[in-house]
């Protein structure tokens, strides 16, 4: 099933071109000072594997791995994982978010930003497949558009 960016048809390909426009640098560079990060940081449970469902180039997992925080990133365009892995060694995966290969309740955190709102089918999907992989007491932090 593709998946829509607003108007636009957002298939592997789409998100090739799309986190092609972007270096990882510039992108982790703007994590590292964003508002956003302070959430993420301060939602998070203190001990735990995170994963980045959606994690496109990978800003996120790398600050926080250099943080302390054992993150893991998974995203369906290869290319965006492999442009990751040039600027630092992360343990990334390309994934389909709806049937993530991996075992139940393995994750302190869930973090996926600006991306279940691309699924023509609603959220459901992706948001359940987050509550499995969820250990007992983990942190979902999910962004979608105001």
């Amino acid at each position: 099933m593709p998946l829509a960016y607003y108007s636009v048809a957002a298939e592997r390909e789409f998100w090739t071109e799309h986190w092609g426009e972007y270096s990882v640098e510039e992108l982790l560079a703007i994590a590292r000072t964003s508002p956003l990060t302070t959430l993420i940081l301060g939602a998070r449970p203190a001990a735990g594997p995170v994963l980045e469902a959606g994690c496109g180039l990978g800003q996120y997992v790398l600050l926080l791995r250099e943080r302390g925080c054992p993150a893991l990133g998974v995203d369906w365009s290869r290319e965006a994982l492999l442009a990751c892995r040039r600027v630092a060694p992360a343990p990334l995966a390309a994934m389909e978010l709806r049937s993530l290969a991996v075992r139940d309740g393995v994750f302190a955190a869930y973090i996926s930003l600006g991306v279940v709102e691309h699924d023509p089918a609603g959220p459901d999907a992706i948001l359940s497949e987050a509550r499995r992989v969820l250990a007992p007491g983990g942190v979902a932090l999910v962004s979608v558009p105001g």
